[in-house]
């Protein structure tokens, strides 16, 4: 058969209808019937709501109208940053039937990234309610807002309204402007002022700083981007560790060294890519304590700092072995909660990297699937662990003793009758195999042998 896979793409094309709007096709054919069903939404304090696409159609018409007053017309760009809510869903049909064009920005971003992302797309109106406002209350507050500047501007003799952050905490960042004469700044600095980051830097050989996603995000108003500009100018080499990557992104930033994670959670073909590109790659995936020890020495290797990484993975050693010996032979079961989610139980999977630290720290672990680390309360009632710790409790106050007890099923067991139910504070260096993992070792050490552990 012949490959005629070049001319079919370049014959192929969309076909659109001469007259086409994404709003008509996906709400107002719709909207004529007024019981027509559209939309159930439920946050998560269980606060819920229902819309028909009628209503939907009438709120998007009253968001039209107010946009329309503002200036906007077809062509016209209307940044959005709001979460998934019912709120957004009406604003896409109020800008789409408008002709106009959304630009999706998340509300995570901070005000550099904002500012970059909204000059350069070119947008006309930004579009985002503060909580529990809806978007008929918006408008009411914009337009508060913009009369309080005018009569600022009036009185007072100063325009502070169209100055980064101005808007920032529902206008909080306008009143410190123009009432008190406050100079606006990014959060990272000041955090790295607090930290003593300068002189910290002036004694490092390398910083090491990353995000979940580093992407273009990452270079505009995040702490990863002030980290990187501090070290390039105190001439400090600097590592960027990330687990979604964007290549280009990552070149930009001229980076010495990548890490990358293992078991794919950074893709194969990513870390290709940039070996391809001549930039060096670390993989690391440690799966045992000891794991960890030759991965510090690894990375110690590669950056010249072999001397270093000795002597921290001996001192790593040294405490390792003081627990090990300080355990009984005789160990308790043990329950390690990372989670519970819509109703399922999260903890250490078999085999896992966190069962070999709890038996390492004396106890024997209950655990889950080795995929999916999830247990059935069937089976950890069946198990019956002598002690439960809770490594979510160190990120959800509400997660505590009590509230154990309280859950249905649980109050039976023996570790919440003898009182041995544990918030364990440390989860953020038990569950990351770092240089701290000792720490987070002998922390596990206490919660379950106290008598042993001071």
């Amino acid at each position: 058969m012949a490959d005629r896979y070049e001319e079919l793409y370049r014959s192929w094309r969309w076909e659109v209808p001469e007259r086409y709007n994404m709003a008509r096709a996906c709400c107002g054919r719709w909207a004529a019937d007024r019981a027509r069903f559209a939309l159930y939404w439920e946050d998560e304090t269980g606060a819920s709501a229902s819309f028909t696409f009628w209503d939907i159609q009438q709120q998007a018409n009253r968001m039209s109208n107010a946009l329309a007053a503002l200036g906007v017309k077809r062509g016209d760009r209307v940044a959005l940053i709001l979460p998934q809510r019912p709120e957004t869903a009406i604003a896409y049909i109020a800008i789409f039937q408008m002709g106009a064009i959304a630009l999706p920005l998340s509300h995570l971003f901070g005000p550099e990234a904002l500012e970059y992302r909204m000059e350069f797309a070119g947008a006309s109106v930004v579009f985002g309610p503060q909580k529990g406002a809806s978007p008929d209350d918006v408008w009411v507050l914009d337009r508060a807002l913009a009369h309080l500047a005018a009569i600022v501007a009036r009185d007072v003799g100063v325009d502070r309204s169209r100055e980064p952050g101005a808007g920032a905490a529902g206008g909080l960042g306008f009143g410190l402007l123009a009432f008190l004469g406050a100079r606006l700044r990014p959060g990272v600095e000041i955090v790295m002022e607090a930290v003593g980051f300068e002189r910290r830097l002036r004694e490092a050989d390398l910083v090491v700083t990353g995000e979940g996603s580093f992407d273009e995000q990452s270079l505009h108003g995040k702490v990863a981007a002030g980290v990187l500009r501090a070290a390039e100018v105190a001439g400090v080499q600097h590592v960027v560790i990330n687990a979604a990557v964007d290549v280009e992104l990552v070149v930009a930033a001229n980076p010495d060294l990548v890490l990358a994670a293992g078991n794919e959670l950074t893709p194969g073909a990513v870390i290709t890519q940039i070996e391809d590109l001549g930039i060096p790659v670390l993989v690391l995936y440690p799966e045992t304590l000891d794991g960890v020890l030759d991965n510090i020495r690894f990375v110690g290797d590669a950056i010249n700092a072999t001397d270093e990484a000795d002597a921290l993975t001996a001192d790593m050693q040294d405490r390792i072995d003081v627990v090990r010996h300080a355990v009984p032979s005789v160990v308790p079961l043990v329950f390690y909660e990372v989670g519970v989610f819509e109703g399922t139980i999260y903890t250490a999977g078999k085999d896992s990297f966190l069962a070999s630290l709890i038996e390492m720290a004396g106890g024997m672990p209950v655990t889950g699937d080795a995929l999916t680390t999830g247990i059935s309360l069937e089976d950890l009632v069946a198990a019956d662990p002598e002690i439960i710790l809770l490594g979510d409790g160190a990120y959800d106050p509400s997660v505590t003793p009590a509230s154990v007890a309280a859950r249905p099923g649980w109050g039976g067991m023996t570790a919440v009758t003898s009182g041995r139910v544990v918030v364990m504070a440390e989860d953020p260096v038990i569950t990351r195999p770092g240089p701290r993992i000792v720490d987070g070792l002998e922390a596990l050490a206490r919660a379950i042998h106290p008598d042993r552990f001071e």
